[in-house]
C-alpha cells in the first residue's frame, strides 16, 4: 500500500510522519466473509516516516468488504492534519467457479452413488469398481503421475464400465425372459 501526503499546493511533503490505522470491514447482515472473527477489528496501527511525501508498506487484506483507513499527518514544523479513507475489496471471482464445480461434483457423485446402490448386487460391485478406478485415476493425474493416471482412468475405468453395462443388459434380458404367472386366478 502506498500513501502520498501533499501540502495545500499539491506538492509532496518533504519531512514528517504519518500515523496509519487500518480497520477491517464490518460484519455483513446475512452473509459472512471467509474469516468472520476478523470482521470489524483493527488490523494495523503504525507510525511511518514520510519519504518525499510518501509512506509505503505491504499488507495482505484478509477479507472482502469496505476497509477504513485513518491517517494522521504530523509535519516537521508541528502542523497536524487527519483524514479517513474507505476502499472496497471485491470477492475473488475464481471462488465462485470453484464453488459451482464442487457443487456439480457432489451432485454427480450423489447421482452415481444412487445408481450404484439401487441396482442388483453383482452390477453394483462392477459399477462401484468403475467409480473407484476413475477416482484413483483422477487422483493420480492431479498428484503428478499423469501417464499412469490416464491409463487407469481410460483403460481400467472403461473395462469396469463396459462390464457393468454388459451385466446390466444380461440382467435385463433375464428379467424379460422370466415367465410371468397368471395373476387372474
Amino acid at each position: 500500500m502506498s500513501l502520498l501526503v501533499t501540502d495545500a499546493n499539491g506538492r509532496p511533503l518533504k519531512e514528517g510522519s504519518v500515523a496509519v490505522r487500518l480497520d477491517a470491514p464490518r460484519s455483513g447482515g446475512f452473509f459472512s466473509t471467509d474469516f468472520p472473527w476478523v470482521e470489524g477489528t483493527r488490523l494495523q496501527e503504525m507510525q511511518l516516516d514520510l519519504r518525499q511525501g510518501r509512506a509505503d508498506w505491504k499488507y495482505l487484506l484478509p477479507i472482502r468488504g469496505e476497509y477504513r483507513l485513518a491517517v494522521n499527518v504530523s509535519t516537521a514544523d508541528g502542523r497536524k492534519a487527519s483524514k479517513e479513507f474507505t476502499f472496497h475489496v471485491r470477492e475473488n471471482e475464481k471462488k465462485w467457479g470453484a464453488l459451482a464445480a464442487f457443487s456439480a461434483g457432489l451432485f454427480c457423485l450423489g447421482f452415481i452413488a444412487g445408481r450404484v446402490f439401487t441396482v442388483a448386487p453383482k452390477e453394483s460391485v462392477i459399477i462401484l469398481l468403475a467409480l473407484l478406478s476413475a477416482i484413483v485415476g483422477l487422483t493420480m493425474i492431479l498428484g503428478g503421475n499423469k501417464i499412469l493416471g490416464a491409463i487407469v482412468l481410460v483403460v481400467v475405468t472403461q473395462v469396469f464400465t463396459f462390464g457393468a453395462v454388459f451385466a446390466l443388459r444380461r440382467r435385463k434380458a433375464a428379467l424379460l425372459e422370466e415367465p410371468r404367472g397368471d395373476y387372474n386366478a
